[in-house]
């Protein structure tokens, strides 16, 4: 065999199990660590579903489109991976800077829901619920669940927790404190 076929399928081997092994422990990673959580449904099929498959068939497509040698088309491809993951990054980074402040808006957008976290610094901030009545706060935040003198707000989730933004308020609806409850 010669010296190049040999170079190219040691490249191809180790290129794709390396980039199966490393797509299925980020996609693990992500479920575990409540990254997914921080993603829509679409962001997520896109970043953990399809651009691996596409990132895995791009050394084929190199090798028959550029008329390259197998091992000179993975090279090619770590540069898609490296492009892929810069990808993922300024997104995640893109998405936690627009939610980090707070909009009414925002946080009652439904598809937003669970990145509610990320604005809990901003609301605090432009807001001191301490000794505002309930219907104030309900017309800040708008409408959630309520129970025993608590009104709750999901704001994220990770793995198998809930988190909530809790209001606790006396008999006469006046807020007396505010806190995050992991349920």
């Amino acid at each position: 065999m010669k010296k190049g076929k040999i170079l190219s399928i040691i490249f191809g081997l180790i290129y794709y199990i390396v980039g199966i092994v490393g797509f299925f422990y980020l996609s693990t990673f992500a479920l575990l660590f409540g990254v997914i959580g921080n993603f829509s449904d679409a962001l997520f099929c896109i970043c953990f579903l399809v651009l691996p498959i596409i990132v895995l068939i791009i050394p084929i497509i190199l090798k028959f489109a550029l008329k390259k040698e197998f091992y000179k088309s993975v090279l090619l491809s770590l540069i898609s991976v490296a492009v892929y993951f810069v990808i993922i990054f300024t997104t995640s980074f893109g998405i936690s800077r627009y939610m980090s402040e707070f909009t009414f808006e925002k946080w009652n957008n439904k598809g937003y829901s669970n990145l509610r976290y990320l604005m809990l610094n901003s609301l605090e901030e432009q807001y001191n619920f301490i000794g505002m009545n309930k219907e104030e706060v309900i017309g800040i935040l708008g409408k959630e669940s309520e129970h025993k003198n608590r009104i709750y707000y999901f704001v994220g989730s990770e793995f198998l927790t809930e988190f909530y933004y809790c209001l606790e308020y006396d008999e006469n609806g006046i807020i007396t404190k505010y806190y995050v409850e992991v349920d």
